[in-house]
């Protein structure tokens, strides 16, 4: 891809970020029920696992305070999400059902790009990402981890390689549009699977229910893998899952988009 159509890219997101921003200044009230929503989740999860761990040492080899270093990276990733791909989980699919992807598909830019990014919500993430941010360096304060500044460095990019798996997730699951009336049952349940982000990929056993939460169903290593970096130290063989998983996502969602787009047909034609 040349620098110029790199710019062009970005000059696109840019814009398309300036009107939400503007959209969440005239919504201010809209603004702080998610903050107080977000907060409210995170102060609850939070107390969750003090009482959790108030009746044991640890779980899956990881103590309270890794746990909790886990359990807001997990947040960091999905706030990464939220914040610039999260049209994705609802508005492709309605995109595709109502018939209104052509006018995706007739813009002279790469239209699942065009359609990720088309209702970021950055501004309105901030206030969370500085708790969860200070929920991260409370709970790494506290462990006995020898990681320096490079482990740090390796742990934000793998949060970020974590928001594309999401969103390559995300994506498959409303891909789905193409063949299915309704897939909003479907990111339900995802939702619900979600909150096994803060636990560590050493409670699934050994064998087919690992395989599945690793590979099938992703959430075993999506905070997992960069907060073990932070917690336990560098995994090379881990990390390659991680990026082969992640590859694998996008794959499927280019492989769904290009299947769905010849089966595709609008309303108003």
């Amino acid at each position: 891809m040349k620098l110029l159509e790199i710019k062009r890219y970005w000059n696109f997101f840019k814009k398309i970020f300036e009107m939400q921003a503007m959209q969440n200044a005239e919504y201010r009230a809209d603004m702080i029920m998610v903050f107080l929503a977000s907060w409210g989740y995170m102060v609850m999860s939070l107390v969750f696992l003090f009482v959790f761990f108030g009746n044991v040492t640890e779980i899956g080899g990881w103590n309270k305070y890794e746990t909790i270093t886990l359990f807001a990276v997990g947040q960091l990733v999905f706030y990464l999400n939220w914040s610039f791909f999260g049209s994705v989980s609802e508005a492709v699919g309605k995109f595709i059902q109502e018939g209104s992807l052509d006018r995706f598909l007739l813009y002279p830019l790469n239209a699942l790009y065009n359609i990720s990014v088309c209702s970021p919500d950055f501004i309105v993430t901030i206030p969370s990402f500085i708790f969860t941010g200070a929920v991260l360096v409370w709970g790494y304060i506290h462990l006995e981890s020898e990681t320096g500044l490079a482990g740090m460095i390796l742990c934000v990019l793998l949060m970020i390689v974590g928001c594309l798996q999401v969103t390559f997730y995300n994506l498959c699951i409303s891909l789905l549009s193409f063949w299915l009336t309704d897939v909003r049952s479907i990111h339900r349940v995802r939702i619900r699977l979600q909150d096994l982000y803060k636990f560590p990929r050493d409670i699934y056993p050994q064998g087919s229910i690992r395989a599945i939460f690793t590979y099938v169903i992703p959430i075993a290593l999506t905070a997992y893998v960069p907060a073990y970096v932070l917690v336990k130290g560098f995994d090379l063989s881990l990390i390659l899952v991680y990026l082969f998983v992640t590859v694998m996502l996008f794959g499927l969602t280019l492989l769904l988009w290009g299947m769905g787009k010849k089966v595709y047909s609008s309303v108003s034609s």
